[in-house]
């Protein structure tokens, strides 16, 4: 029985598609250029991977895409991957280790060339604090129990909600993961984000061990979001 914590999975997919401004030029090119050393394209703009210290962006290995792209939904594109270095060091293995520290930044296919706004936003976030868990996570776990029926992924338990920009709103939530025998509660925090007038979303995963894990993981994730925001103004 593999026991890996690390599951790469989305604990949530936001369908948009009715809200925002769709851009319906299909011959626009890509604007808002950035002097990047690793962007991608998502619609008519790109967003910038930034470098993270002690964390390597990864999606581009096969071992990583393949997992991620497993436990995704289909209605997400992801965008980046990282992995902490340690862990990346082991890549090949990454079904046979465990791991509890990643990111994965991601958006809904279908909000390509959606413009966004502020109150588009504060609609999602509503959502995703109010009632947004208890009618679809029996859906996403279900899922995920298809991809990987070895685990089981406990419903996630909202703690925590603020934000630390007009532009983004964070929600700190713990889930509890069973792979055989073995039992990990895990953080997620969950970055809604809206950059160059486009909506997207960053998760930061990490093992929980005790109320000071949960203040450390908010630290670094607050850190990360607020590098992701300069990189991509």
């Amino acid at each position: 029985m593999k026991k890996t914590i690390g599951l790469l999975i989305l604990v949530t997919s936001i369908s948009c598609s009715q809200t925002g401004q769709q851009n319906n030029s299909d011959s626009q090119t890509i604007s808002n250029e950035i002097k990047c050393e690793n962007s991608v394209p998502f619609g008519d703009i790109n967003i910038c991977l930034p470098e993270i210290d002690g964390m390597t962006e990864c999606y581009s290995s096969p071992t990583v895409k393949e997992r991620a792209d497993k436990l995704s939904t289909e209605d997400n594109l992801i965008l980046g991957v990282y992995l902490n270095n340690s862990t990346f060091k082991q890549v090949d293995k990454l079904d046979e280790i465990t791991f509890d520290e990643y990111i994965q930044i991601y958006a809904g296919k279908k909000l390509k060339g959606v413009k966004m706004e502020q109150d588009n936003l504060n609609e999602i976030a509503k959502s995703m604090g109010g009632t947004y868990f208890k009618d679809n996570w029996s859906i996403i776990k279900d899922k995920v129990k298809e991809k990987l029926d070895s685990m089981s992924i406990g419903r996630p338990i909202l703690i925590h909600s603020y934000a630390i920009k007009n532009n983004v709103r964070t929600f700190v939530m713990m889930t509890k993961i069973l792979a055989g025998d073995y039992e990990k509660v895990q953080i997620v925090i969950m970055n809604l984000i809206i950059i160059k007038e486009r909506y997207i979303s960053l998760a930061f995963y990490k093992g929980y061990d005790g109320e000071e894990s949960i203040k450390n993981a908010k630290s670094k994730n607050d850190y990360i979001v607020l590098q992701f925001l300069d990189e991509n103004k």
